[in-house]
């Protein structure tokens, strides 16, 4: 097989998850379309006041968009990692093995799908923006939380994926996944020491995250989405690895 027809392979076996994932992103519109149409024609407009609609316009053309982005990706991070587990149980990998592909064409193609889900949701974004502006007004592409969004489908790509191939059973690999996210709850008491020590203060988080959602941090979330894009080749290395010492 060629790079070509086993990444269409991902994709076309992806195809359920990605209309039902299209499906839902394309609800979530629609429902933040009525809400923003009622703030301005409609009963919300009516019966509010104008301060209340307009923090409600703000609120929705802002967040929303970045709502149906996180959902969109969440494809890439979850149908083609997990198409690893059907591979071992229908016997995929073994055909692979003796077909001839290599093990850095069959992992690439992984990547490879994994990116152009992004792309084509990085893409969508941009369509739906200027729709949101156009329905309100005021939308605007708030670049921080987008870049947030990033950073965490490529890192549980950066972390999933060799992960899955290493385990190859949905069970030891969904409880190795799990590390990242207890060792943040575990860590998140951190904040309320630091608090209690009065080395932070409410105010100052509350400042933090209000710089956060109005842009601040770029350089910072930049930095840390090009560190997570230099670790995906990590990955990839590591992943080609376990597929070629697979017995």
């Amino acid at each position: 097989m060629t790079m070509k027809q086993l990444i269409y392979r991902e994709l076309y076996l992806s195809k359920k998850n990605i209309v039902m994932t299209l499906g839902i992103g394309a609800m979530i519109f629609l429902m933040g379309a009525l809400v923003l149409l009622s703030c301005r024609f409609g009963n919300l407009a009516r019966y509010n006041e104008p301060d209340v609609v307009k923090e409600t316009l703000d609120t929705v053309s802002t967040y929303l968009p970045v709502m149906i982005y996180s959902i969109l990706m969440v494809v890439g991070i979850d149908a083609i990692p997990n198409q690893i587990f059907t591979d071992h149980l229908c016997g995929w990998h073994k055909f692979i093995k003796s077909s001839g592909v290599k093990a850095k064409d069959y992992v690439g193609a992984k990547y490879a799908a994994i990116l152009i889900l992004f792309g084509a949701s990085t893409l969508l974004m941009l369509i739906i923006y200027p729709v949101f502006f156009l329905l309100c007004g005021t939308a605007q592409i708030n670049l921080s939380w987008m870049i947030i969004a990033l950073d965490f489908v490529v890192f549980f790509t950066d972390f999933n994926l060799p992960l899955f191939l290493w385990a190859k059973k949905r069970e030891k690999a969904l409880l190795w996944s799990a590390v990242p996210i207890l060792a943040l709850t575990v860590l998140s008491p951190v904040i309320l020491v630091l608090i209690g020590a009065g080395v932070l203060t409410e105010e100052q988080i509350t400042e933090l995250i209000v710089s956060l959602v109005g842009g601040g941090f770029m350089q910072e979330l930049c930095i840390s989405f090009v560190i997570l894009a230099v670790l995906m080749y990590v990955s990839y290395k590591l992943s080609v690895h376990f597929v070629e010492v697979e017995g």
